[in-house]
């Protein structure tokens, strides 16, 4: 792996223009020797005294009624405490909350209520009833004991086929939403997103090149290394201790303040340390039923999830199919585009059609445009947030078309996209505009990268097939709310305190911006994350924005620590604190700057004496959002034999901001690529018709490893965001989101074969193949008229305005973080 660092690019100049000691510095992580020793502490290493375990009995089907559960057998199992089923939540919750019981409340279409079936499963995995025992295999046998008896439903499990009239209902309560309202009947689109603007039938009708295509995703899992893991303990005080693996300890706590409708200072949740998240762990998973079991049986329960299980019933990414229609000026201008996004959301309802949009469409000027989100219900797994939600599906979408556009007109790729490229002041399809940007550096970075200007390499193996692709990609970057505290010790060291979970190493780079205001080296500085009952509020980590959002509130506290020290000084000094100067961990008096105090001088004086101890506080709670750009160049090898594809060569240019500690930025990058690549040539969810998983484990659902990751050259762009401390971004969504069209078009480059359909290795490479030599192009097979869609009635006027129609997410660029707050109902 290899880095190149561009000379730091700025359209105007900073608000930050020091030079700096900690910030930009390759640092070691600070965690790191605890997690290679073992020392770290993970979800499932915790125990408390007479735990039990908890174990989740799965369905069969994907779509069944349930007619009838009977848990006798079960509960009269020796060693077992507690067997609850999804009828037994109304009355636990009003016993837990003192309220009178509200079945009707949990029997709606919502994930974050339906924890265990009730009256109906709706997906293959979907837990039905849950048991506490006092040992694994007790709780195994346990679930054995269950006897539920099911009437089969009719399954449907690809989201076109759930959107015709007529198909089987999925939900029976769910209704269309759109701009104008609620439908009135029952529909398997849950949601119809429409963002437009200008006429694109003139536009499209005007341009010289058009071209047309149909592109598909598979439900990817994230394939975070830690499965679920949770420990919760009722005590007789009437609080519940929780510990698990999240992304979020304080939306654990608010979640199930909602769900246990009780208040949040009886429940006290401490975050493990994480083996993998991705977006995942943002939503909660075992956390209500564990709590559920705690509570029922007396005594602490451990639960941990299998890698099967994970696979089967956890929150993977969704699947796509995407229409999209471009047209341009024979110079290349685009004028106009329409698209169709069908979203497979799962079961139940919740998605991020604009998303998928804004990071398809939103890195190019599009004057006119129709594009269309869909949300559709499936008899498969909810879908979750992974790694810049439906951004690497609407990217290939969008990429691969434009893809196809230069290869009409006859023009470099890179070309194509510069002279679409936005700027700042443009806006994205949701009609933000744009801050300052570095989405056209990181273009011109790979236009001039040796790999791009010297002529393509020969293929390293006999009768293989060389290409290299280019794709781009965009995040909106995350925000929120973060807090921090600076605590100078007696030895002049500081301690940050946050309740912020560390996904990828933000503790260092935490330590690194306290460590720079305070002018203190680094390795006096240490960063704790208490339980939700000391530490300060904050949303959970996702979306890239703990360096940019918590990373200002910590820069803020250092600060405000730094100004509390200089006024401590200054009543030593017994002067005022505007004479006082400090550098280098030393304050003196302006004018006479031979009698100096440190900064631990400075730090035990005041601990028994004057103003006190010194804790510098922080806090955001909203910062302009800071967009990441990326464009990727990838190089693959292509045997036309077999369609076998191997990824050689990587060179990822992208617009940090301001990297502060590039060994952290480089491996956000790398591992976005890898990703990339499981998404591109080998992972996906294969379903039988009757709707169960075929490939629940590792063996079958195949991931990228050490052998298949090619070398990564990251290209480091820095842009100074217009907020934030130094100008940085974040950094960890975007560098997926290129990645598998990037491998897509370097397929094509190689065979001349458009693949238009993911995981693209193997068959779909050779029928490529076939229909170039047969002179049939597939990808242009694409029609926008999807037929007859069940959405019903919304009751709204169907009057035609000329109004453009645009997100109501205004202040989205992406319209999602990485995570959300877990649903309440």
């Amino acid at each position: 792996m290899t880095t190149t660092e561009l000379p730091r690019t700025v359209t105007e100049a900073p608000a930050d223009t020091a030079t700096h000691v900690v910030i930009g510095q390759r640092v070691a992580k600070i965690e790191g020797v605890d997690k290679v020793t073992g020392k770290a502490l993970y979800g499932a290493d915790t125990s408390r005294p007479g735990m039990l375990w908890g174990k989740m009995l799965p369905s069969p089907h994907a779509h069944a009624m349930i007619t009838s559960i009977d848990v006798s057998a079960a509960r009269a199992l020796p060693g077992v405490f507690a067997v609850i089923t999804g009828a037994d939540l109304p009355t636990i919750v009003a016993r837990i909350s003192d309220t009178d019981a509200a079945p009707e409340e949990f029997d709606t279409p919502s994930r974050g209520k339906q924890i265990l079936a009730w009256k109906k499963v709706v997906f293959f995995g979907q837990p039905v009833a849950a048991v506490a025992a006092v040992t694994p295999a007790i709780a195994e046998e346990a679930l054995t004991l269950i006897k539920v008896e099911y009437r089969p439903l009719p399954v449907v499990i690809d989201p076109e086929a759930a959107m015709r009239p007529g198909a089987p209902l999925v939900q029976n309560a769910v209704y269309t939403e759109t701009f104008s309202g609620k439908a009135t009947t029952p529909s398997n689109i849950a949601k119809l997103t429409e963002l437009s603007r200008g006429n694109v039938d003139e536009a499209i009708s005007n341009s010289d090149v058009t071209v047309s295509g149909t592109f598909r995703t598979a439900m990817v899992h994230q394939g975070y290394i830690e499965p679920q893991a949770c420990l919760a303990e009722y005590s007789a005080d009437g609080r519940f201790t929780i510990w698990t693996s999240t992304q979020g300890q304080f939306g654990v706590r608010g979640g199930l303040s909602g769900f246990l409708k009780i208040p949040p200072r009886r429940i006290r949740v401490t975050a493990s340390e994480i083996g993998g998240g991705f977006g995942a762990k943002g939503a909660m998973t075992l956390e209500p039923i564990c709590t559920l079991l705690a509570y029922s049986a007396g005594r602490p329960v451990k639960m941990q999830l299998t890698r099967s299980e994970v696979l089967r019933a956890t929150r993977p990414a969704p699947d796509a199919v995407m229409h999209v229609t471009l047209g341009a000026r024979k110079d290349g201008t685009l004028l106009g585009a329409r698209a169709a996004f069908i979203w497979d959301v799962g079961a139940y309802p919740g998605g991020g059609s604009v998303g998928g949009i804004n990071c398809g469409f939103g890195p190019y000027i599009v004057p006119a445009y129709s594009y269309d989100g869909y949300d559709v219900l499936t008899n498969r797994p909810s879908t979750g947030a992974y790694r810049a939600p439906n951004g690497p599906q609407g990217a290939f979408a969008v990429e691969s078309a434009l893809d196809m556009l230069a290869s009409k007109l006859g023009m470099s790729p890179v070309a194509l996209r510069l002279k679409n490229a936005v700027r700042e002041g443009d806006r994205n399809p949701s009609d933000v505009p744009y801050p300052r940007i570095g989405f056209r550096e990181t273009l011109e970075a790979i236009e001039n990268h040796p790999v791009w200007a010297s002529p393509k390499a020969a293929s390293s193996r006999p009768g293989w097939l060389r290409g290299r692709g280019v794709a781009c990609g965009l995040w909106g970057g995350g925000v929120g709310t973060s807090m921090a505290h600076v605590n100078i010790g007696e030895d002049g060291s500081a301690v940050i305190v946050t309740g912020a979970v560390d996904l990828a190493g933000t503790r260092t780079t935490m330590a690194q911006i306290a460590a720079e205001e305070l002018q203190i080296p680094f390795e006096r500085v240490n960063i704790v994350q208490p339980d939700t009952d000391t530490a300060p509020f904050n949303n959970p980590t996702g979306g890239s924005r703990i360096t940019y959002s918590l990373g200002t509130a910590v820069y803020r506290a250092s600060i405000d620590a730094r100004t509390k020290l200089k006024q401590r000084a200054s009543q030593q000094f017994r002067c005022p604190a505007d004479e006082v100067d400090y550098r280098d961990g030393e304050f003196w008096v302006r004018s006479d700057p031979s009698v100096r105090l440190t900064i631990g001088q400075v730090a035990r004086s005041a601990a028994g004496s004057g103003d006190g101890p010194v804790v510098g506080t922080g806090e955001v709670t909203h910062l302009l959002r800071a967009p990441a750009f990326a464009t990727q160049l990838v190089e693959v090898e292509v045997d036309p034999e077999t369609g076998a594809v191997q990824v050689v060569n990587v060179v990822a240019a992208q617009d940090v901001g301001r990297a502060i500690n590039p060994t952290a930025c480089e491996g956000q990058i790398q591992g976005g690529v890898v990703q990339g690549i499981g998404w591109a040539l080998t992972e996906g969810y294969v379903y039988d018709e009757q709707g169960r998983l075929r490939n629940p484990g590792l063996l079958d659902y195949r991931m990228p490893t050490a052998l298949d990751a090619p070398n990564i050259e990251c290209v480091l762009v820095e842009v100074p965001a217009i907020d934030g401390p130094y100008g940085v971004r974040g950094v960890g969504e975007v560098p997926i989101v290129p990645t598998p069209a990037a491998v897509a078009n370097a397929v094509f480059d190689a065979c001349a074969g458009r693949v238009t359909s993911l995981p693209l290795s193997g068959e779909p490479v050779i029928l490529a193949i076939n229909d170039t030599k047969s002179g049939v192009d597939r990808s242009q097979m694409v029609t926008f008229n999807l037929g007859p869609i069940s959405t019903g009635s919304t009751g709204a006027s169907e009057t035609a305005v000329d109004e453009p129609k645009l997100a109501t997410e205004v202040e989205d660029y992406c319209a999602e973080d990485d995570v959300a707050e877990p649903e309440l109902e």
